[in-house]
């Protein structure tokens, strides 16, 4: 205890007398400290001495909390840095800071009276009545809310206007809560005390940092810029430099070979060829040239080149396929990609023959064209139904490339003719996700691969699947109709009637009064009769017998007349001259209309125009030389007149001597043009030449044309006889399941009337009851009013009228 207060004597003396008593008594303040110290124990002494120090230390300006490597720094000259300020917080002063602001617990509670007080809450509404309402003494009508209404069209016209009481609402008031006697305080703590202060700076270190001179930051300094500075070249250093040059083997000169002429025509023609946009000049030369051995290869690929930018195809597909036989180097491969590019679609099977005869064939393939030609190969190999190589071949065509959707497409149909429908499915699935995520092209491709999608997915009877799927086939596709019908089979497949006959309803408006659609009458009658509505069934089939009986005795008749394929094919081209809503040799224009537009026809079709369109190429190609050669022949006048006017004006100069400093110049002009009037007058006498020979070449070409478009004729013609005779097999089938349709008709609404007439109720009618008689025809041949946007998506508003207890 001593030993403490005599520490605390010590700590508060050096505390209260400071740096101070030790400058005015330091003998006898140090006696004294002596005397006490020999008193205190070792253990007290070290940490009294410790505590002296850091005081000591403290009002001396240094600071023990400092490591070693910090103190030995240099200060900068004219820097300087206030004492540290050190505040030691007493035991005291930790206590209240740990003091809780508010007491933890309510006094005198337990957990039952907090409960107590939480379900009082919650019972206990918010807002409580303090007035009750008055209710009003006048009769006024009210409205669903409950407020009261006047209607003034019922007001009398009097002198004594009555009172309005319709009384008052009630007042409500707040609801104060009472938590009984929980109580919650907050925390008293005990007396704050103040911190010791801090201690004061001197006077003589205030003046110092304030009169203390900061030296200025001086200006960036940028980096010195390397410049290279080339020495000044003169003719001493152009002197210096030094060449060694080495002897090399003596040149032998081979002996001189003159082009022979078929080699002067090849050169002038290539000439030509470059110069761009002159085909029809030299395509004779090409021609005569390619009968000739040393110039065969390259003259057939410049004429076949030529025949496809001319839209010769046929004349393009000969000699380019020539030159790939040839199996060069440097003509086959850009051959086969000039090909492969404008390939018509009646020779890609060709296409596909050719490439199995020639040896190395991928090796002609290029990087730029190997996704063109790989899917020709393709396409040609379907056609000749080799579907293993057409699918190896169209898996090959890369993402990037503009054909992938179509190869897509071809490769899954490969994999149905080939049985494995599932793999196909697989790959129409994963086409049409990627159509949807980039929002491909909503054409063709749209349409082609939603149709297949659709009749997979009816033929594994997914029916909902197959529906969204016919759905979006765009509506101004070919396909259209066709899906609609079979949109409506799949409708009758999951009992959605109303919906299968309103797109049978669509079809049957007057926009497709053109359109042969036996087939479509069927699934309206057959959506009639599964919600009992056997009027309209009987209508149904009343329609298709009107029409479809008469169109086909007249298709039965013609075909009896003209049972060949030639026959029908002139009878189709009359129908296409003539108006589209007229009938040809007595069958109806719908008829024809059907049968035109059959894709297979339509590819020979397009074939044979495009043969017809060769036939007036060449004509074309003549009068492009006549052109030519016109130009040519006023060019040579022009030139002419020029070469004229410079020998006058050098004629001139014997008279005027002044000019003859511009003799020179005319001479150089008057040489230039003699030589633009040579070259013309042998590009005309090309032109000469060149229409003999490509006369000799047009024969032959047409020659080949006219054998091709008459095989065409009798393709389209076959395609034309077989297509009459399936439709006039449809229309006998349809005509024949209406009289068991008909049937069915009669029989339901018998068992119909039969359930009725004994009790039964129906579950919906909106037909007139047979006991009223009308006063007016209520028969008419118009049922409503079509919108074109509104077709396809059309139902019927029929109410099942089939018995509650019935069971289909």
């Amino acid at each position: 205890m001593k030993t403490r207060i005599l520490t605390i004597l010590i700590l508060v003396a050096v505390s209260l007398s400071g740096a101070q008593a030790l400058a005015d008594e330091p003998q006898g303040f140090v006696a004294r400290l002596k005397q006490k110290w020999t008193e205190v124990s070792t253990e007290v002494k070290a940490k009294v001495k410790a505590k002296v120090d850091e005081w000591i230390d403290y009002w001396q300006g240094g600071d023990k909390t400092k490591t070693a490597q910090q103190q030995q720094q240099p200060q900068a000259p004219g820097q300087w840095t206030p004492p540290p300020v050190k505040i030691t917080e007493t035991n005291e002063q930790a206590q209240l800071r740990a003091q809780p602001i508010y007491e933890e617990k309510a006094p005198n509670s337990t957990l039952d009276d907090v409960k107590r007080v939480q379900q009082t809450v919650k019972d206990t509404p918010v807002l409580s009545v303090a007035t009750p309402a008055v209710p009003g003494t006048s009769n006024l009508p009210k409205t669903k809310a409950g407020v009261p209404k006047a209607d003034f069209k019922q007001f009398k016209v009097t002198k004594k206007i009555p009172r309005l009481d319709i009384g008052t609402e009630p007042t409500i008031s707040a609801k104060d809560f009472n938590y009984g006697h929980l109580n919650w305080n907050p925390h008293t703590g005990a007396e704050f005390q103040r911190l010791p202060p801090v201690p004061e700076i001197k006077s003589q270190e205030l003046t110092a940092a304030l009169t203390m001179k900061v030296a200025p930051a001086k200006d960036p300094k940028e980096p010195p810029i390397q410049k290279q500075v080339m020495k000044a070249v003169n003719q001493g250093t152009i002197d210096a430099i030094t060449y060694n040059l080495e002897v090399g083997e003596e040149a032998n000169p081979l002996p001189y070979q003159a082009l022979t002429p078929d080699e002067l025509k090849m050169v002038a023609a290539l000439i030509l060829y470059e110069k761009g946009n002159n085909c029809p000049v030299v395509m004779g030369h090409f021609h005569e040239l390619a009968q000739k051995a040393k110039t065969k290869l390259e003259a057939t690929f410049h004429l076949g080149a030529c025949a496809r930018e001319l839209k010769m195809h046929q004349a393009a597909f000969d000699y380019l396929s020539e030159v790939i036989r040839a199996n060069d180097s440097e003509y086959s491969a850009a051959a086969l990609e000039m090909l492969a590019r404008d390939l018509q679609p009646i020779y890609e099977r060709d296409f596909y023959n050719l490439a199995k005869s020639v040896p190395n064939f991928k090796s002609l393939i290029g990087e730029k064209s190997r996704d063109l030609i790989t899917y020709r190969m393709a396409k040609g190999a379907y056609r000749a139904k080799d579907y293993k190589t057409s699918i190896l071949y169209a898996d090959q065509v890369s993402e990037k490339s503009d054909l992938h959707d179509d190869a897509r497409v071809l490769s899954a149909m490969n994999s149905f003719a080939m049985g494995e429908k599932s793999k196909a499915l697989k790959k129409l699935e994963t086409t049409w996700a990627s159509l949807q995520a980039r929002k491909g092209p909503t054409s063709n491709i749209r349409a082609l691969v939603a149709v297949n999608l659709a009749r997979m997915y009816f033929s594994q009877k997914k029916y909902p699947k197959a529906l969204e799927s016919y759905m979006q086939v765009p509506k101004d596709h070919a396909l259209w109709v066709q899906a609609l019908i079979e949109q409506g089979w799949t409708q009758i497949a999951i009992e959605d009637y109303p919906g299968a006959i309103g797109n049978m309803y669509s079809l049957h408006s007057p926009y497709f009064k053109a359109v042969y659609q036996p087939e479509s009458f069927v699934v309206r009658t057959i959506g009639y009769l599964n919600i009992c509505q056997y009027g309209d069934a009987y209508k149904t089939l009343t329609w298709l017998e009107k029409d479809y009986r008469k169109w086909y005795d007249h298709l039965d008749a013609y075909l009896k007349t003209k049972s060949q394929g030639p026959l029908v094919y002139e009878s189709v081209k009359s129908y296409i001259r003539g108006k589209s809503t007229e009938s040809v040799d007595g069958v109806p224009f719908q008829l024809w209309r059907e049968m035109a537009r059959g894709k297979e026809f339509l590819n020979l079709q397009s074939a044979m125009n495009d043969k017809l369109d060769e036939v007036r190429r060449f004509s074309e190609a003549h009068e492009r030389m006549n052109k030519a050669k016109a130009s040519l022949l006023n060019r040579v006048a022009q030139a002419n007149r020029r070469m004229a006017e410079l020998r006058a004006k050098i004629a001139q100069v014997k008279v005027d001597k002044t000019l003859a400093k511009e003799v020179p110049g005319w001479r150089n002009s008057l040489k230039l043009e003699q030589d633009l009037v040579t070259g013309l007058r042998y590009q005309a006498a090309m032109i000469d030449e060149n229409r003999k020979t490509f006369s000799r070449f047009e024969r032959q070409s047409r020659s080949k044309i006219d054998g091709m478009v008459s095989r065409l004729s009798k393709q389209a013609g076959s395609v034309l006889l077989a297509r009459a005779k399936e439709m006039r097999q449809e229309m006998a089938r349809v005509l024949e399941n209406n009289e068991l349709l008909r049937y069915e008709v009669f029989a339901g609404s018998g068992e119909n009337i039969r359930y009725q007439v004994a009790g039964g109720e129906a579950a919906g009618s909106n037909r007139v009851p047979a006991h009223i008689k009308p006063t007016k025809m209520m028969n008419w041949s118009f049922d409503g009013e079509f919108w074109e946007d509104e077709i396809g998506s059309y139902r019927s508003s029929l109410q099942n009228n089939c018995p509650k207890t019935a069971k289909r």
